[in-house]
């Protein structure tokens, strides 16, 4: 009788067992990504080759790695959880800080992953500028597009060269024309500088005349007045979620959205735009190489750029 009480008891706890949902272990940040250097890479559940298989890797596939491991394992991310594969067929990547590219072939096809046998998603028109994640050492390159992860082949992109990193201020040799909710106004600049750092900008509206000023530090995008207040309209290094203060005296903070935005105006289409939302629900769009292009309040254009063009 005490036998049977006892199996019954022991029944009752491993259904409750498995009622109860297991909840995976937290994965830890990443330390780097790698590339996968092997034709088929065995995924294991321990850091051991008698460890359960627990899936595998393609050559070409790119994953995170949270720890190289004494004993030739490493420990990385595989369908969010941890694993473990072999250190020695893998190739660190080399981590990019929102480098722009730009297409050089007619047509360049976008693939799921690092391989020309792998699914296409899509394709990139010449001239096309896109947001580089990773450059890989197997001739291919992680890119953004339609904001997720995807892969293209290096020998048809053209980067930027590092010492000349895209700028968000206006450039003094153009004209910019923006139409906001009162008409039109035209900005120009004549390259002088107020107190030695501020771009001074001269805008002719419809109804009356404004003098701006503009810099842009390692730290940000500020406009202002002279002699006046000023607002840190960008926050640098450009990173998503980035908060700071935008206006001091308006008590007003900003955050980044995006960093991929496409944006239309009447002056033409813009890539890779940055997407900043303040405290007060205003949506600032600012395209590199160009400056500001759009604003929105209530998802209506209160302010948009409709020309720019050479003196």
């Amino acid at each position: 009788m005490r036998n049977k009480v006892l199996i019954g008891f022991i029944a009752c706890l491993m259904i409750l067992g498995a009622l109860v949902p297991i909840q995976p272990a937290a994965v830890a940040a990443a330390i780097g990504k790698a590339t996968v250097d092997a034709d088929l890479l065995n995924v294991r559940e321990k850091n051991s080759t008698a460890s359960k298989k627990v899936g595998s890797l393609k050559r070409g596939q790119v994953v995170e790695v949270y720890a190289n491991l004494t004993g030739g394992w490493s420990q990385i991310n595989f369908n969010n959880k941890k694993a473990y594969v072999s250190t020695a067929y893998l190739r660190p990547v080399k981590a990019t800080s929102t480098r722009i590219a730009t297409v050089t072939v007619n047509v360049l096809n976008v693939r799921e992953k690092a391989s020309e046998t792998s699914k296409k998603v899509g394709s990139l028109a010449h001239g096309t500028s896109v947001q580089v994640t990773v450059n890989l050492t197997n001739g291919w390159t992680e890119i953004i597009y339609n904001k997720k992860k995807a892969f293209v082949a290096s020998a048809y992109l053209s980067f930027a060269a590092a010492s000349s990193p895209a700028t968000f201020k206006k450039n003094p040799a153009k004209i910019y024309q923006y139409k906001s909710m009162d008409g039109v106004h035209t900005y120009k600049s004549d390259g002088k500088k107020y107190n030695k750092t501020w771009i001074i900008w001269n805008g002719q509206g419809p109804k009356y005349r404004q003098t701006v000023v503009e810099q842009e530090t390692k730290d940000g995008l500020l406009n202002g007045w002279p002699n006046s207040s000023y607002e840190t309209t960008l926050k640098y290094p450009l990173k998503v979620g980035t908060t700071w203060v935008e206006s001091y005296e308006n008590g007003t903070t900003a955050q980044i959205l995006s960093l991929t935005k496409s944006v239309k105006t009447p002056a033409g289409t813009f890539l890779n735009v940055v997407e900043v939302k303040n405290s007060e629900g205003k949506i600032s769009y600012y395209a590199p190489n160009v400056g500001f292009v759009q604003e929105l309040t209530n998802g209506k254009v209160t302010n948009q750029l409709i020309k720019i063009s050479a003196k």
